[in-house]
């Protein structure tokens, strides 16, 4: 059982701080993917768990407010 308090309850109901934590999360890995990583390899990688941050977490901070 997660105990949360009210406002983190409330937020985390909002679509947009679900969806707008999700893409800033992403974007930060996408920056560094392009800008700090030399090798495509693990430049790749880091783009793939960035859409993936993007589909999962707002699915799974729902699930949390759900519970």
């Amino acid at each position: 059982m997660i105990c949360m308090t009210a406002d983190l309850e409330n937020m985390l109901q909002s679509p947009l701080f679900r969806y707008g934590q999700a893409i800033l999360t992403a974007g930060v890995v996408v920056v560094v993917a392009i800008f700090a990583v030399e090798d495509a390899l693990l430049r790749n990688i880091m783009l793939l768990i960035a859409a993936v941050e993007i589909i999962v977490t707002p699915q799974v901070l729902k699930w949390v407010v759900e519970s």
